[in-house]
């Protein structure tokens, strides 16, 4: 099991590794949408961010609030048994749903307020881990839109694969021989 300080730090390391990747690009890189009709490298960060904002809210205020998911009934599941279930999940062919999926009016502004967007929620949710219990990370749950119910550390742990499986296709992109 990784601690909370362990989650933090990947938290921050999928943010650099996001920011190391993006900042070379042209912005018209970064605001033309990828092969094969993906996600511009703008509407991926603001997606990211928007999955997360609602953790944003969540996290810092009453244990209360978790109670309407009740309370985890077994363990939280490893960092590995997680990226495998979101993994096997990512094989079948999905739409984000519609509160996660970027809107036009989001991406009407500049390359810098976007990334900053993104940057500074993901800093907030490892921030806000600060006043949360490794007991309570394993005892509270929340709702995944697609995974179903998942512990608050087990939705951390997908929080990280999820920056990383959008990273790909960008950094994918960026490796490829132009044609």
């Amino acid at each position: 099991m990784q601690t909370k300080q362990d989650i933090q730090a990947a938290i921050h390391k999928a943010v650099t590794d996001v920011q190391a990747t993006i900042e070379p690009i042209s912005d018209s890189q970064f605001f033309e949408p990828l092969d094969n009709g993906k996600w511009s490298v703008a509407e991926t960060l603001q997606h990211l961010y928007l999955v997360i904002r609602g953790l944003n809210r969540l996290l810092p205020g009453p244990r209360e609030v978790f109670e309407q998911w009740g309370k985890a009934e077994q363990p939280s599941r490893s960092f590995d048994v997680v990226k495998h279930t979101y993994q096997a999940g990512s094989l079948k062919p999905r739409v984000a749903p519609e509160q996660v999926t970027p809107r036009a009016a989001d991406l009407d502004t500049d390359r810098q307020t976007l990334t900053e967007r993104f940057v500074s929620a993901h800093q907030a949710l490892a921030t806000n881990l600060d006043g949360w219990s490794e007991e309570e990370l394993d005892t509270y749950q929340v709702p995944h839109l697609v995974l179903g119910k998942m512990t608050v550390r087990e939705i951390l742990y997908f929080t990280i694969l999820h920056l990383y499986h959008h990273l790909e296709p960008t950094q994918a992109r960026l490796t490829k021989p132009a044609s």
